[in-house]
Order: structure tokens, then C-alpha cells, then sequence
């Protein structure tokens, strides 16, 4: 389905909504697991859908807390080539990857493949409170993980403020590890994926 602008975050619920019912159901109880930008539209997707029974958010934006200032290259201002290609890989080890050896050919290839077919600037809405405010709307079980450097997360005693006040969330930190936890982290992201939603 193609969305025109504006790219509201209603209208992008709504989308995904149709989706999903289209796929599964309306009436159909599901899990949600999501990333960075994800967790915007999944945790106001199981706000407003309902028959959602737990959610995972890995990297979750949209939270409204303060996070560190990125300095990432603008590769679209560059001549296609090794220019490029070097912006890309830049912006994954300044954004999405904390660990140099986990910035792999694959890790470039996927990075610089989303970054040029995305047509959705997610920024203005990742930069939002509008994941915290959802979840607050929520009483199912809730999953957050972050990697201690990821530069899109709020800084550690706020992460535990998150949680402090509702027992049915969990927070989970990975030492050494940046945005993009399930490709840095598989071998922790996917067994506690499978635990979580079993």
C-alpha cells in the first residue's frame, strides 16, 4: 500500500492496522515486535487495535527523552560511488553499530539499501514522545531493550524510569552494543525473542 503525504502518524497507523487485519484478522489476538522507528507505530498500533497480547520494542524511538546528537553524513548530497558508500558506512558506525567488526559487507549493503528506498522521513516522529505515551496506554507486558551505546536511547536512569512504575515491563541493556541490536546482538536478541513471546 502507498501512503501519500502527509505522512501523519495516524495515517501510517491506520496503514499498518490494514495491513496487518488484511493478513491475519481484526480479530485475531497478536504479538508485536518492533525496531527503532517501529516501536512508534507498534506501540500506537496495539493502543488503538487492541487483541494485542505483548510487545517487544528493541531500540525504541519515540520515547521524548533526551539522546546524544548525531553527527551522520548526508550521502545523498554525494556523487554515487565510493563517496557514498563511505557516508553510508560512517552513518553505521555513528548510528546504528557500535562494534566496528559487526560493519560487514551484509551490514552495508542492508543499511544502504533502506536508507535509499525509504520514502518516509521518520525523524520528526522518532523525535516525539508518542511511543511512551502509547505504552502508557497499555496493560500488557512490554519489552524494551537498548544497547548502552545507542545514541537514539535516553541515557540509563532514564531507561529505569521507564519501567520503575509498571511491572509489567522489562528492560534489557546490551554492554557493548549500539542501535541496532539484532544484528550486533543474534545470538542474545533471538533466544530472548523466542522466551518473550512463547
Amino acid at each position: 500500500m502507498k501512503l501519500p503525504p502527509p505522512h501523519t502518524l495516524e495515517r501510517l497507523v491506520a496503514a499498518l492496522q490494514q495491513c496487518v487485519d488484511s493478513l491475519i484478522g481484526a480479530d485475531r489476538e497478536i504479538g508485536l515486535a518492533a525496531f527503532s522507528f517501529g516501536s512508534v507505530l507498534a506501540s500506537n498500533l496495539a493502543a488503538t487495535r487492541g487483541g494485542v497480547s505483548r510487545i517487544a520494542l528493541l531500540g525504541a524511538t519515540g520515547h521524548g527523552l533526551a539522546r546524544q546528537p548525531l553527527a551522520l553524513k548526508n550521502w545523498r548530497a554525494m556523487p554515487p560511488g565510493g563517496a557514498q558508500t563511505d557516508a553510508h558506512r560512517h552513518n553505521l558506525a555513528h548510528l546504528m553499530l557500535h562494534d566496528a567488526a559487526a560493519i560487514d559487507a551484509l551490514a552495508l549493503v542492508i543499511h544502504r539499501q533502506t536508507s535509499e528506498q525509504t520514502r518516509l522521513r521518520s525523524r520528526p516522529l522518532s523525535l516525539t514522545d508518542a511511543t511512551r505515551r502509547a505504552l502508557d496506554r497499555l496493560q500488557i507486558p512490554v519489552l524494551l531493550a537498548w544497547g548502552d551505546h545507542d545514541p537514539t536511547a535516553p541515557a540509563a536512569e532514564a531507561q529505569q524510569a521507564l519501567t520503575q512504575a509498571h511491572p509489567q515491563r522489562r528492560l534489557v541493556r546490551f554492554g557493548g552494543a549500539g542501535h541496532w541490536l539484532q544484528y550486533e546482538r543474534p545470538a542474545q536478541i533471538n533466544p530472548l525473542l523466542i522466551d518473550w513471546f512463547d
